[in-house]
This record gives structure tokens, sequence and C-alpha cells, in this order.
């Protein structure tokens, strides 16, 4: 039997790069952000990414709306896989998740992050 489990590292990820919540709720509210937090779209970065340029078209996905030739154009230019690639801002922010080659009827095509 096991009476204490504890994760120390996942991926690339290890305990010694952890902050306690009580050090992260320390941190002044000036600050936009604490030190150590990884931002999503490193964390993801093991996944295929696409970059969107146009502003608009990054507003139309924070709407939860992308455009069908754009994503015919990007199914051409991706491998088939049948996981999520991350769509990526100039900012190189991640603005959603996006599941290229999901059916029509399946739950997750397009989820966005703002």
């Amino acid at each position: 039997h096991v009476c204490e489990l504890r994760r120390i590292a996942s991926g690339p990820f290890h305990i010694d790069q952890a902050a306690s919540l009580h050090e992260i709720v320390a941190v002044p509210a000036v600050n936009s952000r604490f030190p150590g937090l990884i931002g999503m779209n490193e964390v993801l970065n093991r996944l295929p990414e696409v970059r969107i340029g146009d502003p608009a078209m990054v507003q139309a996905v924070y709407e939860g709306h992308l455009d069908p030739d754009w994503q015919a154009e990007q199914k051409r230019r991706l491998p088939v896989t049948v996981g999520p690639v991350r769509l990526v801002s100039d900012r190189n922010c991640l603005v959603a998740m996006w599941w290229p080659w999901a059916e029509d009827g399946e739950r997750r095509k397009l989820r966005v992050f703002k």
C-alpha cells in the first residue's frame, strides 16, 4: 500500500520550479504576473503551432469563428493528426486550441483562451 505519494516532476517541469499559493498571492497587485509562472503557450509547446498574424483573425477566433478557407489552407500545411494544434498570436499568446481533423459532430473543434 501507499501512505504518501508526491509528484516531483511532470514532463519538463520539476518541483524546484513550483511556487506555493501563498507565494503567488503575496505578489503585489501592481505586478500583472507572478515571475515564476509559465505561460500556457510554453507549457503546450510540444503541440503543433499555427501563427495568426492578422489581428482581425485573432479577434474572430476569440469570438469562436474560423474562416473555412483558412482552415482548409492550414490543414494542407499541417501533418494529419488526431490531436490539437495551438493557435498563437504574433505576441506569442495562446489564442485557442484547434482540432483540425475533428468531425463536425465531435465536441471539441475549437477551445478559445482569452
